[in-house]
This record gives structure tokens, C-alpha cells and sequence, in this order.
């Protein structure tokens, strides 16, 4: 049994000792009954909701390791948080135990996750069985020390949604909400009032604003100046979509009011739950996390960016790939590290005996940036052996969905065309080999 869980067993018996102790006395000192049960009902008040800040699965993570060998030679103790919430999280004073952890992003001083209720079946005061579900929330966490990260409040949004993602653009915080098709925005002056507050749970009572993207939002990343909306999966094309906006920003009376703009969109694998751009020396990296689901293995792509040396676009080489536990949700860079986020170790997906997830991850998971880099580039020659092109340029982002050409142009001789889209009439690039 882990640290923490021990404190948190003494603390509960602790209070359940004082409790009995308090009531004994306020009995003795003639209170009566009436003075007892008012302490029991203010102690309630005071003391039932909490938001659980603890590793939920220790044994069951362990095995989650040893089951992928990679991951767990990733994994860095030192550097991981528990997941908040999983066992409950103070909604304004009631507890709700079924939060699904969703986004994840670094925001100044802090570490934002994001969570939405799954919902869960109760007894109205009529006594019928309904479904009650509880606003999706932004859970705060300290972000000064990678080890050891405290949750300062837990932020109740003003709506029920998804909240797929999380971004931070240096002033704002951007939520994706796909069932709007918008992502909501709170601003960072926002965040340090719901901090100082010393409440566990804070009320927003609205976004700064809701700005209409266009397209479903399942995840938010930003870099350089541009918010990266991402989709899960396309109905048409069942290819995840990856689309970048600027932000105009317009003062008016009532203050700054955003739009999006699109600028750029790429063709991601399916399934995608979440996207982030890594700097490694003057090389930057895309990585997507992709998950179908409690049975099935994530897998997280890497692509190096580059520049088409005819347009000046932006092109995207497959680096890796690799196989990661289930159900792997958004993740975070802050230069030295990466931390990788799972929804597995929900109640609704952990829980169940019958339908739960074999390899849970109830922890917020940090590896250095620097390992998830560490293989080489395969290349392959020109002809004459002077002169040599990466093998992972045949398989770019979007490249690497369509169909690579080969043909014949002389005795020794072939030339790669590789389609940079689905059409006839798409650019093509070609390589001499």
C-alpha cells in the first residue's frame, strides 16, 4: 500500500474517532440529542465532498507496465501525478465519483486537466431512477515542482460537455467542446482568481467567450501563434483532421471578442484524441495519440516537420510510431518533458468487472522528452551512393495515407511519386532513385 493511501486511511479514521469523541462530549455537556445531530449535519457539510488526489490503482498500474515493456521503460515515477478525481471530485459541495479525465495542458504555474461527467443513475424525490450528470470541471494543479504537484481548486464549468481538450495560448485558456463545434475560452486573470479563492471547488459562472471553429472539436494543442483544433474521426473519410487558426482579436465595447480564421489543414490517423508539437534542437516534431477504446492498444505517431522547397508549405515526414496502454487521451510538453494523460482509470471504464479495462493508468504520466527520440532515421541511397534521402520522406502527413507510385523510367533506373492528396489532379513529389 502506497503512502498516500495510508494518510488518506488514518485521516478517515482519524475523523471518525473525533467525531465520535465531539458527539460523546456535546452528550455529556447536556446538549441533548438535537445538539449531537446538528454537529453530525455541519460536519457533513463541511467535510463529505472532496477531490480525491491519490494513485486509485497501484497494483493494477503495475501490471499495466510489465505488460508494455516500452512504456514502462518511458515512465518516470518521479516526474507523475495521480490523476484527480477519479474516486470523487467536490462538484460545489456534492461528491461525484464518475469524472472522466479528457485534456491536459501546462498554463504559467499551473497544470489544467480537464474532466466531464459520465453520469450515473439516482432516485429524484418522486422516486423515479434518472440520470443526473454533473458540469464538466477544470482541475488545478500546481505546476512549480513535477513531483510534487498539489490541487489547488477544481473549476466547475458553466456548461455539461465533453471538453476533449485543453490549450494555452500564453493569455487564454481554450477548452474543445465538439458537441458545439467551439472551443471556450477563460482567461488566465480568470484562473489565479479561482486559485486565491482557497475554495476546493469554484463556480464560473460563464466562459470569457465561445468562438465558433467550424468543424468538431475533440482536442486543442497551440504552437507559434496558431490554435491546432483536432477531430476524432471523420464520418466520410474515418481519417482524424487536424485544422490551425489564428486568432483575430477585435475590441469592442463589451471588451475583446476572438474569431478563428483557418489556415492550414492536415489529414491525421483515426481515432485521435490528442496532438502537441515538440521542439528537439532546431527540428520540430508532431505527435498524435490515437485510442479506440478499453480493449485496444494506443498508438502514438511522430512526424517531423519540414518545408516543401517549391510552395514553402509545411510538410510532415513519418518518424515513429509506438504502442502505448489504452485509452490514451491529450498530452503536454514543457521542453524537458512530456506527460501523456489516460481516461482508463475512470470509474466507468475501471470499475465494471465485466467491461473494464485490463491495463488501467490512474496517474498523469512524465517521460523525458529526450527518450521518445532516441531511434535514428532509416535511409536509404541515391544511385552512386553520393548523395541521400531519408526513407521516412516516402511516408509523409498526409502522404503517408495514399499510396506511394513506383514506376519504371529506364534500364536501372524507377521514380517514386508520391501523391500529395486523394485526387487525380493532386501535387505530386518525385523522387529519382
Amino acid at each position: 500500500m502506497g503512502r498516500k493511501s495510508k494518510k488518506v486511511i488514518i485521516f478517515k479514521y482519524g475523523m471518525l474517532f473525533y467525531m465520535i469523541v465531539a458527539a460523546g462530549y456535546l452528550l455529556h455537556a447536556g446538549g441533548k440529542f438535537h445538539a449531537a445531530l446538528s454537529f453530525f449535519k455541519k460536519m457533513e457539510i463541511e467535510t463529505d465532498a472532496i477531490t480525491s488526489m491519490e494513485f486509485r490503482y497501484d497494483k493494477r498500474f503495475q501490471k499495466t507496465l510489465s505488460h508494455y515493456r516500452f512504456f514502462g521503460n518511458l515512465y518516470q515515477a518521479d516526474n507523475s501525478t495521480p490523476v484527480p478525481g477519479l474516486q470523487s471530485t467536490d462538484i460545489l459541495g456534492e461528491e461525484c465519483s464518475q469524472m472522466v479525465p479528457q485534456g491536459i495542458c501546462i498554463a504559467g504555474d499551473y497544470m489544467i486537466v480537464t474532466a466531464y461527467d459520465s453520469g450515473y443513475f439516482y432516485k429524484d424525490a418522486t422516486g423515479k431512477s434518472c440520470r443526473k450528470i454533473n458540469p464538466s470541471v477544470l482541475y488545478v494543479l500546481s505546476n512549480q515542482n513535477p513531483g510534487n504537484r498539489e490541487l489547488l481548486t477544481t473549476i466547475v464549468l458553466p456548461d455539461k460537455n465533453h471538453v476533449g481538450g485543453v490549450a494555452f495560448d500564453g493569455r487564454n485558456i481554450w477548452i474543445a467542446k465538439s458537441a458545439d463545434r467551439q472551443c471556450s475560452v477563460i482567461s488566465y486573470e480568470t484562473l489565479e482568481e479561482a486559485v486565491s479563492s482557497g475554495k476546493s471547488s469554484y463556480e464560473l459562472s460563464e466562459y470569457g467567450q465561445n468562438v465558433y471553429c467550424g468543424s468538431v472539436a475533440s482536442f486543442v494543442t497551440w504552437q507559434e501563434g496558431r490554435l491546432w483544433v483536432g477531430t476524432y474521426s471523420n464520418r466520410i473519410s474515418s481519417k482524424g483532421m487536424l485544422r490551425s487558426y489564428t486568432v483575430g482579436k477585435q475590441q469592442t465595447e463589451e471588451g475583446e471578442i476572438f474569431t478563428l480564421e483557418k489556415q492550414e489543414e492536415i489529414v491525421i490517423p483515426e481515432f485521435a484524441n490528442g496532438a502537441v508539437f515538440l521542439e528537439r534542437g532546431e527540428k520540430t516534431y508532431l505527435v498524435v495519440t490515437t485510442s479506440k477504446g478499453r480493449y485496444f492498444d494506443s498508438q502514438i505517431y511522430f512526424y517531423e516537420l519540414g518545408k516543401d522547397c517549391v510552395t514553402g508549405r509545411t510538410l510532415y515526414y513519418f518518424y515513429d510510431s509506438y504502442k502505448f496502454p489504452p485509452m490514451a487521451e491529450e498530452l503536454v510538453c514543457d521542453g524537458k518533458n512530456t506527460y501523456f494523460l489516460f481516461e482508463s482509470s475512470a470509474t466507468c471504464y475501471s470499475a465494471p468487472i465485466y467491461r473494464r479495462c485490463s491495463y488501467p493508468v490512474d496517474r498523469i504520466c512524465g517521460v523525458a522528452t529526450s527518450e521518445l527520440f532516441r531511434q535514428s532515421h532509416k535511409v536509404i541511397p541515391f544511385q552512386g551512393g553520393k548523395r541521400e534521402i531519408s526513407l521516412d520522406l516516402l511516408y509523409g502527413l498526409p502522404m503517408c495515407i495514399y499510396p506511394i507510385q513506383k514506376k519504371k523510367c529506364g534500364a536501372s533506373r524507377y521514380r517514386w511519386v508520391v501523391p500529395l492528396g486523394p485526387s487525380k489532379s493532386a501535387a505530386f513529389w518525385v523522387f529519382d532513385l
